[in-house]
Parts: C-alpha cells; structure tokens; sequence
C-alpha cells in the first residue's frame, strides 16, 4: 500500500470519528497499519491533519508489538476505507 493511499486512509478515518476520539484513531491507525508505514510524517504531510499527529502514529506503531485491534467496528471501517478506490 502506498503512502498516498495510506493518507487518503488515515485523513477518512480520522474525520469518521467522533469529537474526543480523534487522536486516540490516530494510534488505532498506527497499530492496524504498523508493518504498511515507513513514515508516519510523510504519510501527514500528505493530509490536512496536524503535524503533531506523527508522534501518535508513532505510539500506535509501537504498540502493535503488544496489541491488536479486536473492536469490529474498527475493523470494518478501516476495511471499508482500504476497499475504496
């Protein structure tokens, strides 16, 4: 997947999520998309998003390593958003 993609990804996801759950998606993206991101900060660059949203990521990619993402609600949208062209 590339990063054009993945920002397309990430900017979606960010928006489909309610006030107060914006910057813990940020982590949620980073954990399900860990091994698929080489940069986080050209992946923001690319997005309306704040930069300081790179150092999220980074803490979800970090985390992988412990968890994984179970919630199917989360799943679904975030493969709903990879299936979109």
């Amino acid at each position: 997947m590339n990063v054009d993609k993945l920002a397309i990804i990430l900017e979606q996801f960010y928006n489909s999520q309610p006030e107060g759950e914006k910057a813990i998606s940020m982590q949620i993206f980073g954990i399900y998309f860990a091994d698929k991101i080489e940069s986080p900060k050209e992946i923001i660059e690319k997005t309306k998003l704040s930069k300081t949203y790179v150092t999220e990521i980074n803490k979800g990619r970090k985390l992988s390593k412990y968890v994984t993402i179970t919630n199917e609600k989360v799943i679904t949208k975030l493969e709903e958003l990879i299936k979109q062209k």
